[in-house]
């Protein structure tokens, strides 16, 4: 609805509106006091006062009239009488304030009192004529408006809107009914037009409510209408997921026993799967992925296994290897040599092939595969949205399992508000040792100093640092500069070796396995070494320059000791004293568990986009994530069965997508 159909607005009130960020009925009637003022109290003008708001009836001294600030600031001055006491009034961006403020009268004034060395002033108050005063008896609402119009005639547009436009719930009114909820335009009256600031609360309450419900509902109704059944069907899963389960070589938790059946629920449904597994470093996400992997194969389709690194892709080639032997496997990254690609694509077209692994070479154009249907995306915060989406495209109506500790923003989004399924274990497998964190700002030769106890005592080390080569603009370690450093000094009668993303496949490999088999004692590294990597031995992960890393890439290279059983220890090193930085490594210091730690990169970084592209930035879902009412919204959106009726219902009543988010929050 546009803001001209509302009585009172014409061409030049919605330029203004539209400056207030103000666009529609809906933007205008979803834009809520900032605070409210009882106008049946009029303070005076002490010392008392001073800095505090107040409500003051004041008689003009001085006509307005337009003036030139020190610096050249244009404003509207005017002088004014208070019980006796002069008082001086400013307004910056608001020349209407000097055509209203010409005839001698009394006004009420509402703002911050102050006191300069002339005496008494106030900045910006909000007026009021007197001889209106009978109108502004009781509680009286005030609208963040940055001068660009007075708040008696936005109060009366705004009344006017709701008279013309009621509101309506995304919330059925028996459900509302059902709820014992305030009905959403007795709310929205009330926010506007309080009788008492108690039913204003409970009307903000009740608004919130709903704000919440648009964005947990409109994700649900997306995904209703979205949806559309996969042909095919998979055959036998419950057997075939017990064959795999029974073969392997160790029990599983009831974490992963509880993913395995959220996974089988999936396959067996009319709709393409989309599920996300996230559990802690080494809780077993792997063995779920591959029981849907042989169930996929059992059924008479293809899987793909997506990793973000070679050494990561051919760690799981192994484990599929070793789990799934019957199975043929093919491997593809960017590094296979053409003969090599050549003869992997022929097996994965041909369907011979039926479990393909690999890196991003999985989704190039020339791969064609034969009847793919199962896609797992391993790590799932080290790939794009349109990563995930092109491998997905390569079969028809794909099924998507994702996996990682640290789920990012977005994807933890989405699965909040009900686009994707989440499978959480959080358990871990018996022996896996704790991670001592602790954050170092100083006294490095101490901490290199344990690291070489350490490997004599038969244990191994990594020490991560953010660039490989040495850089003019940016002063931080690098791996060489390490490397050789170390290697000629505190480390000298030791094994080092470094490792990073410039090596060759075959060169990484061979450092990869001295390091794995105890030969190599201090491994210097980049974040090559953030995933893929299990070496048992190795107890200790010092970060160089740790506030430079993401919290999940922190949180993944932790995941790299404490594997075997040895305590491990992980070393934040930092020189910096930002005070945010230092209190996002405190989340890493205090906190070991993966879903924290992601709300926590949420909160930072924002959720990104619900339907699109975005991966982060600030969002309203921030937040929404954030207010106490989140978790009552939630229940009550999951009790309402999205259905076509529904879906309807919801398109006719939401004016837009998600309700706007405005100042709703009152002291």
């Amino acid at each position: 609805m546009g803001l001209t159909e509302v009585k009172g607005i014409g061409s030049a009130r919605q330029k203004q509106l539209n400056r207030l960020g103000i666009e529609s009925v809906r933007d205008l009637i979803m834009t809520f006091p900032t605070r409210y003022v009882c106008f049946d109290r009029i303070d005076a003008v002490c010392s008392d006062a001073v800095g505090q708001e107040v409500l003051l009836s004041v008689r003009l001294a001085r006509p307005a009239r337009m003036a030139k600030s020190k610096q050249g600031r244009r404003y509207v001055s005017a002088e004014g009488l208070c019980g006796g006491k002069r008082l001086r009034l400013a307004w910056f961006n608001a020349d209407y304030v000097a055509e209203r403020m010409q005839e001698p009268g009394d006004y009420l004034m509402y703002g911050v009192l102050r006191h300069e060395s002339f005496g008494y002033s106030m900045v910006n108050p909000t007026v009021e004529p007197q001889d209106g005063a009978e109108k502004l008896k009781g509680i009286c609402p005030i609208y963040t408006l940055r001068n660009m119009m007075p708040q008696g005639s936005f109060r009366l547009l705004v009344q006017s809107a709701i008279k013309s436009f009621p509101p309506q719930s995304v919330l059925p009114e028996e459900k509302e009914q059902a709820l014992g909820l305030m009905p959403i335009r007795e709310a929205v009256r009330s926010l506007h037009q309080p009788s008492d600031l108690l039913t204003a609360k409970r009307a903000r309450e009740r608004v919130r409510l709903e704000r919440m419900l648009s964005y947990f509902l409109s994700c649900r109704v997306s995904s209703f209408l979205s949806r559309s059944a996969r042909e095919i069907s998979y055959e036998g899963v419950e057997k075939s997921v017990r064959e795999f389960v029974e073969q392997l070589p160790y029990t599983l938790t009831n974490g992963q026993n509880e993913a395995i059946a959220d996974v089988i629920r999936d396959l067996k449904s009319a709709y393409p799967m989309n599920r996300l597994v996230e559990g802690d470093v080494g809780s077993g996400k792997t063995v779920v992925m591959l029981a849907a992997v042989y169930a996929a194969v059992k059924s008479g389709f293809q899987a793909a296994v997506l990793a973000p690194t070679e050494v990561l892709a051919r760690q799981h080639e192994a484990t599929a290897a070793k789990l799934l032997p019957d199975i043929p496997t093919v491997f593809l990254s960017g590094s296979l040599a053409a003969r090599e690609r050549k003869e992997a694509l022929r097996k994965i077209s041909s369907g011979e092939a039926k479990l393909v692994v690999g890196t991003h070479a999985l989704f190039s154009p020339d791969v064609e595969y034969r009847n793919l249907q199962f896609v797992a995306v391993d790590e799932q915060h080290r790939f794009g949205v349109a990563e995930r989406t092109a491998i997905g495209k390569k079969g028809a109506k794909t099924d998507m399992l994702v996996m990682s500790a640290t789920p990012i923003p977005r994807t933890l989004s989405l699965a909040l508000f009900g686009k994707m399924n989440v499978s959480r274990i959080t358990d871990k497998p018996k022996g896996r040792m704790p991670v001592t964190t602790y954050l170092v700002k100083k006294r490095l030769s101490d901490m290199f100093g344990f690291i070489r106890e350490r490997a004599r005592e038969g244990l191994s080390s990594y020490i991560v640092c953010p660039l490989i080569e040495e850089n003019e603009e940016l002063p931080i370690l690098s791996v060489t500069a390490l490397y050789n450093q170390l290697k000629e000094g505190v480390f000298s009668d030791i094994s080092v070796e470094m490792l990073h993303g410039g090596m060759t496949a075959e060169e990484k490999q061979a450092v990869l396995n001295s390091f794995s088999s105890g030969k190599t004692r201090v491994l210097i590294s980049t974040t090559v070494i953030e995933v893929g990597v299990d070496v048992p031995h190795a107890c200790v992960m010092a970060i160089m320059h740790a506030e430079r890393f993401g919290l999940a890439a922190l949180h993944q290279l932790r995941g790299r000791v404490g594997r075997g059983n040895r305590e491990g220890y992980c070393f934040l090193c930092t020189e910096t004293d930002n005070p945010e930085a230092l209190k996002r490594l405190q989340v890493l210091k205090s906190c070991s568990d993966g879903f924290e730690i992601a709300e926590q990169d949420y909160k930072n970084r924002g959720g990104g986009d619900l339907v699109g592209y975005r991966q982060s930035g600030e969002s309203a879902l921030c937040e929404l994530l954030q207010d106490p009412m989140a978790d009552e919204a939630l229940t009550v959106a999951k009790d309402i069965v999205v259905d076509e009726d529904y879906a309807a219902y919801f398109a006719k009543v939401s004016a837009s997508r998600y309700v706007r988010l405005s100042n709703i929050v009152m002291n």
